[in-house]
């Protein structure tokens, strides 16, 4: 063996060369390097079987019964994680010795779904809810020792996001966990990637739809350029999706969901409303309103009001850019001849 490595020593210690230099490379850029590798073993897209072995992974650790102190062992209560997210976001500018509960607090405000308000499977008898929950609770505690399970579960979810399409259980999935885990954030982030999944998967369908060539076009061009601009493709799509009759799967017969679409559009807009843009760009905010306003009926009041805030949102963008100030000047111009 010594002889062995003796002769081919050379060899040997380029060999080892190179995995040092390969190492030093590889070490800082391995995540970088594994992204690339999933996207290239499967990209996201459209893909409801994928999305669905994600969702079970997530509700099967949803489902998992935690013990804490004396309150037996019972699945994550969401709904007494995200007010407990609430109330230390309340007692934030608070002295630390009010942080823990009083008595009364856990009468009235700390409690556990009954039965009958429980959507989950039913729970054995040692696991049935205690309304309220007594003795000595400590909401942060409580949230300690159950948040790891939701976090992992949120991360099930966040991944058959991006093999839902439009799917809206997704997004509700992780606005309920993401609460939970006090990720507000994570919320707009979820429904804004499923309007983005959502459009893409129906440009996709369109173009695979596409009239078939004549046999008698061989000797024409391939394809026909696409003369339209980014936004008249877009109004394509949205039309496609507004008409609540766009098969994206024939063989399940499903169809896209206008109703859904608008939803979560109106989910974002409150978002920006709440948070004052400091969770989503201007320019997406003016695309968020743009879009409700195209699922709009504009002869209704909340046609006028979007119209309105558009309006006042493209009046701050102009301070940055002046294309916006004519734009918000023919905004502010059709919604007073509505108004008129």
């Amino acid at each position: 063996m010594l002889t062995y490595i003796r002769e081919n020593r050379k060899y040997i210690l380029f060999l080892l060369f190179v995995w040092i230099i390969a190492t030093a490379w590889i070490l800082p850029n391995r995540y970088h390097l594994l992204n690339r590798l999933a996207l290239i073993i499967q990209s996201p897209g459209y893909d409801p079987k994928t999305a669905k072995e994600f969702i079970k992974k997530g509700d099967s650790i949803l489902a998992k019964e935690v013990t804490y102190q004396d309150l037996g062992e019972r699945i994550p209560d969401l709904n007494v994680m995200r007010e407990a997210c609430l109330y230390y976001y309340s007692l934030s500018e608070i002295d630390r010795v009010l942080y823990k509960p009083s008595w009364t607090d856990s009468m009235s405000t700390w409690r556990f779904k009954t039965e009958e308000e429980s959507e989950d499977k039913k729970n054995s008898t040692k696991t049935q809810s205690r309304s309220p929950i007594t003795g000595s609770f400590n909401p942060g505690d409580y949230w300690k020792v159950v948040a790891p399970n939701v976090l992992e579960a949120l991360d099930y979810y966040k991944r058959a996001l991006n093999f839902s399409g439009p799917d809206l259980n997704v997004p509700k999935k992780i606005e309920k966990t993401a609460l939970a885990v006090c990720r507000p954030e994570e919320v707009l982030l979820a429904y804004a990637d499923y309007i983005r999944n959502t459009e893409e998967t129906v440009r996709i369908v369109m173009e695979k739809t596409q009239k078939p060539k004549s046999f008698f076009s061989c000797n024409q061009t391939e394809e026909q350029p696409n003369v339209l601009t980014e936004k008249q493709n877009l109004m394509r799509i949205w039309s496609q999706i507004k008409s609540n009759s766009f098969v994206i799967d024939p063989d399940q017969n499903l169809k896209v969901n206008a109703n859904d679409f608008k939803k979560a559009l109106n989910i974002l807009a409150f978002g920006i409303y709440k948070t004052g843009l400091n969770s989503i760009s201007p320019i997406e905010a003016d695309g968020v309103l743009e879009k409700l306003l195209f699922f709009s009926d504009p002869n209704t009041i909340e046609y006028d009001e979007l119209l309105m805030k558009r309006g006042m949102l493209n009046y701050q963008l102009g301070k940055r850019d002046p294309i916006f100030l004519i734009r918000q000047f023919f905004i502010l111009e059709n919604l007073l001849n509505r108004l008129t």
